[in-house]
């Protein structure tokens, strides 16, 4: 039925035949049938990574895609070995791979994944993908000592998602989870460069400060008081009035507003 399948994919346009065979591909991962046997190659697969490379990675052996790796029931060691093999300078989003897979691993196997990944650039994202099976396994000590050394080794550019995928992000998002007092404490030290407070990462970072409730019972007084601000602008202004600074530190301001705010 596959093979008729592909026949009736042969039919259709360039852009519908590939997406077409693209499912096809990924259906016959799940079933557990080769490719070949259905005269698909992994080529079908890269379709969908096209756009992202890394989604594909590139070994001096050839391509394997995402999809051939999620379904190939890997090992750590089979994990290891490809990796391993890839070419050095292959970009291969491994952390969506293991968000993937990792429920398919036990506690001391994710551990060793943390450990091999530990000297990855972004290995907080490694940490990320795999924490919530390894808490689930009892691992939530190892993944809250794993994430303060991320926090404190971080690139303070990991604020910004654009820049290598939002490592700092990642790191206080996991802290959250395993330690929220000392990211609180964190979170306000490191408002003092003003990067966490850049638009895109709010979204992002009350709700971990603040529960949904507690977000809902100050929106309406703060809606209203933005309100006010807005009244009293005047496009034409040419220079900003200015502002007495506060004497205490501005993470120390910060964390009293929220302090505040949030009780």
């Amino acid at each position: 039925m596959t093979e008729a399948l592909v026949e009736a994919a042969n039919a259709l346009n360039d852009e519908r035949r590939e997406l077409w065979c693209y499912g096809l591909a990924r259906g016959t991962l799940l079933s557990r049938v080769t490719l070949q046997m259905v005269g698909l190659t992994n080529k079908n697969l890269c379709f969908h990574a096209r756009e992202n490379s890394g989604d594909n990675l590139q070994r001096n052996a050839g391509v394997l895609t995402m999809d051939e790796l999620e379904f190939s029931n890997l090992t750590v060691k089979e994990l290891r070995d490809i990796r391993h093999s890839s070419r050095p300078e292959a970009i291969f989003n491994w952390h969506r791979l293991l968000k993937r897979i990792a429920s398919k691993f036990d506690k001391m196997d994710l551990l060793s994944i943390a450990k091999d990944f530990r000297g990855d650039r972004k290995f907080i994202l490694i940490l990320e993908a795999i924490s919530d099976q390894l808490i689930a396994l009892g691992g939530k000590g190892e993944v809250r000592a794993l994430t303060r050394e991320c926090v404190k080794d971080s690139d303070p550019n990991g604020w910004i998602r654009f820049y290598d995928g939002g490592t700092r992000m990642a790191a206080f998002n996991l802290l959250f989870k395993t330690d929220r007092t000392a990211a609180l404490k964190l979170l306000y030290d490191d408002c003092a460069d003003h990067e966490p407070m850049d638009p895109s990462n709010l979204q992002h970072l009350l709700p971990l400060i603040a529960s949904p409730e507690q977000r809902r019972a100050i929106w309406s007084e703060m809606k209203e008081h933005l309100q006010k601000l807005l009244e009293g602008f005047d496009e034409n202004i040419e220079d900003p009035p200015e502002v007495k600074r506060a004497e205490s530190p501005l993470a120390d301001q910060f964390s009293a507003i929220l302090s505040e705010i949030f009780g």
